[in-house]
């Protein structure tokens, strides 16, 4: 019986593990630079605006950011640049 190596596959086995996000998740990215700058890519809109909270719709989850002086930078068509002082990231189902 052949063991089960540290990537997830039997040894001479050239299956892989794919594991599919789950819908919630689905084309949803967020990248943080440190507490001052976030880049959502996959959002739908923004529901609420103001400058201690953002609330966006990104697929079947809203996200939450809470802060100080938050301020939507640029947007497109399915991503945005939030800048300000980001205390708080919350992601809703």
């Amino acid at each position: 019986m052949e063991q089960a190596g540290k990537t997830g596959k039997k040894h001479g086995d050239r299956r892989r593990l794919r594991i599919q996000p789950p819908p919630a998740f689905s084309g949803l990215r967020t990248e943080l630079f440190g507490n001052r700058r976030a880049v959502v890519e996959g959002c739908a809109g923004i529901l609420e605006y103001e400058s201690e909270t953002v609330w966006i719709r990104a697929g079947k989850m809203i996200l939450c950011f809470k802060g100080r002086g938050l301020c939507i930078k640029c947007m497109d068509q399915d991503s945005l640049v939030v800048e300000g002082f980001i205390l708080s990231l919350e992601y809703m189902t």
